[in-house]
């Protein structure tokens, strides 16, 4: 379910039209409550790896990064 509702905002926030920034506020706030990965954005904004060749962004590949690859840098004490 999270990772429906992850893909969802990522495309509001990502296609055009573009939200407003009040709402792409709104739409990042949620996205870091339900996305394990903290750098997301970074994916999104500072890399090309889910960028298609066709210039479509990959949702999919996002999503598996974030969600499924994603381990959890954990220093024990």
């Amino acid at each position: 379910m999270k990772k429906r509702k992850a893909s969802i905002l990522l495309k509001e926030l990502i296609e055009r039209p573009f939200p407003s920034e009040e709402r792409q506020s709104e739409i990042v706030l949620e996205l870091k409550q339900i996305i394990p990965d903290p750098m997301f954005m970074d994916h999104i904004y500072y890399s090309d790896d889910f960028v298609n060749k066709d210039g479509t962004f990959d949702y999919e590949g996002l999503i598996k990064k974030c969600f499924d690859d994603y381990e959890p840098n954990i220093i024990a004490l």
